[in-house]
Formats: structure tokens, sequence, C-alpha cells
């Protein structure tokens, strides 16, 4: 399968380590350059037992981009793993799925086929149905 993680800190480098090392074409996003950057060195982005040993073992399957168009043609399904912190009410601010919801949907208009959008970082309830959904289809 083709697959992409949006977000490579310390949770979203794992997810597309692992995926990589079971034999699936992964291509991560991050605004950080120097995460894009040690991923394409085949180092680990982030401290995080045994990543660095996934890493290389998915020699030739991970890459990574800071490039959304080619981010969407390169992947079937995309893992959206971005931070969601808590306001001074203990809400999730949803700003950084938003801002990746709305360039993922721009690049995947641009291309034909299906494409599985999924959330992974934390929301609240109601939130993937809603907002969210109506800015990637929009």
């Amino acid at each position: 399968m083709k697959v992409s993680v949006i977000g490579l800190g310390k949770l979203g480098a794992p997810l597309a380590a692992v995926m990589a090392s079971r034999g699936h074409q992964v291509v991560g996003l991050d605004i950080s350059q120097r995460y894009v950057d040690d991923i394409n060195a085949g180092r680990a982005p982030v401290p995080e037992p045994q990543l660095q040993e996934l890493i290389t073992e998915s020699s030739g399957r991970l890459r990574a981009t800071t490039d959304w168009t080619d981010l969407a043609a390169s992947s079937e399904i995309s893992f959206i793993i971005v931070p969601t912190p808590s306001d001074k009410n203990g809400v999730f601010v949803n700003t950084f799925v938003l801002d990746a919801i709305d360039k993922l949907g721009a690049a995947i208009r641009k291309k034909s086929g299906y494409h599985v959008v999924v959330i992974t970082s934390t929301v609240m309830p109601g939130s993937t149905n809603g907002i969210i959904r109506q800015r990637l289809e929009a």
C-alpha cells in the first residue's frame, strides 16, 4: 500500500517507520525541514526506542517531503498525526489539524481516484464529521 504520514514527530515518525518496515511505501511530511532531512538521510528525527532500527530496516520504502502535492500523488491513504494542544478550558485546539486538512484537501483534488484520510490526532467528539470533513471536502 502507498501510505503517507503527516507529522513526523514523536508519534508520526514511529508510525511511518513501522508501516515502511512492514513493506508499505511510505512518504512522510513535516513542516520541520530538519525532520524531513533526517528521515531522508536514514536518521531518526526524534529520540524514540527502536525508531532508528526501524528506519534503517525501512531503507528504500520510507522518504519525507514538505511538498503536499508530492505527498498526495505518492499515496492512497494519509494519516494526520499533528499536535492538538488543549486550550485553557481543556478543549483540544484543531488549528494544526485544520491546516493539514486544508493543504491535503487541495493536494488530493489535483489527483484522480480515491484517497483515504485518517485523523490520528486527538480531536473533540464531532469534529471529524463536522468542521474537519467540511474543510476537507471544500
